[in-house]
């Protein structure tokens, strides 16, 4: 049994095992919990973190390979092809993960406005509560109780 070790090969290889990621990516972004404190909040930004370090790294490959392809003589046309169809199939899943990103951003954009207004919710009734406290005669605050 011979590996293919060529430009080809290898470049090949780099874009199915991006395109992997990406359908990873995309069924974790389909996943969004909606608790930030939940543990699936925490799984999330473990995937988030490890993502982010496989993509860096197929980044940095893909540069490499790119630079060999770029200086490799003679690919054939179809081999060219079958390259192009790799990359457009790529560029249109990123393009895809981005539209989720955005969802998604719009997502915790919304968990975050509920949050403040949770918390303003909150500081309103504390605000009450102490304009409300007993107090000692003579205060501004002091609620006589008898009267």
């Amino acid at each position: 049994m011979t590996t293919d070790h060529s430009i080809a090969a290898r470049l090949a290889d780099c874009f199915r095992r991006q395109l992997a990621l990406f359908n990873r990516m995309a069924e974790a972004h389909a996943a969004l919990p909606r608790e930030p404190e939940s543990p699936e909040w925490t799984e999330m930004l473990r995937l988030q973190t490890q993502f982010s370090r496989d993509l860096a790294a197929l980044e940095q490959e893909f540069q490499i390979l790119k630079r060999e392809w770029d200086q490799t003589p003679g690919i054939e046309p179809d081999t060219r092809s079958r390259m192009r169809e790799l990359a457009d199939t790529a560029r249109h899943m990123t393009d895809e993960l981005a539209r989720a990103n955005a969802g998604n951003a719009a997502q915790v954009a919304d968990m975050m406005r509920e949050t403040k207004e949770q918390w303003a919710a909150l500081q309103r009734g504390k605000r009450i509560l102490r304009k409300l406290r007993a107090g000692e005669p003579g205060d501004a605050g002091f609620i006589d109780r008898k009267a």
